[in-house]
């Protein structure tokens, strides 16, 4: 239920969510996120080994979104 980018041992973004998820996305504590979710689907995941650095990528606000485009 879980897709996760790796580059160089390390995950990245963006991670996709299977829609068997999506309740316990919705109740996610945000101060933690996804992160717990991802932990207890960990012998689930998909992994996809990649090559962009755009996997260091994350954008969760208006103003982060607004940053990336300003540095393209």
């Amino acid at each position: 239920p879980i897709v996760r980018p790796r580059s160089g041992g390390r995950f990245g973004h963006p991670v996709i969510f299977n829609r068997s998820l999506f309740e316990d996305l919705r109740r996610a504590d945000l101060a933690t996120g996804a992160k717990p979710i991802v932990r207890a689907h960990a012998d689930q995941q998909v992994i996809v080994d990649v090559v962009d650095d755009g996997t260091w990528t994350d954008i969760d606000t208006p103003e982060q979104y607004e940053r990336i485009l300003r540095s393209l």
